[in-house]
């Protein structure tokens, strides 16, 4: 699936470019140091999460554009099939006045 290869660039560039930020900003000694190493595994989790659903979106929608690349049988849902013309009030009606038509005219 196309959709990992995006998740796992994401992640090793977003790894790359948060180590690099955290290096620049918290490389010094400060006062902040022991608070900063759960926060930054927080943001380093996040990215990972973002970059799994960016994947996961980049799947769903091939899937939608290209249903076959994907190798999964798509079989029509209850909802894509027509209404019968005795449940659906509309065509019952349009067939009434359509019949009507039909007999006024014979």
């Amino acid at each position: 699936m196309p959709g990992a290869a995006v998740t796992m660039a994401m992640w090793v560039a977003g790894s790359v470019l948060l180590r690099f930020v955290l290096t620049q900003s918290v490389g010094s000694p400060t006062i902040y140091g022991p608070l900063a190493a759960p926060i930054a595994f927080l943001i380093w989790l996040y990215v990972i999460s973002i970059a799994v659903l960016i994947g996961a979106a980049f799947n769903s929608s091939l899937d939608e554009f290209f249903p076959r690349l994907s190798g999964i049988v798509h079989e029509a849902s209850p909802t894509d099939q027509p209404v019968p013309a005795e449940k659906n009030s509309l065509r019952r009606t349009l067939a009434g006045v359509h019949a009507r038509r039909r007999t006024k005219s014979q």
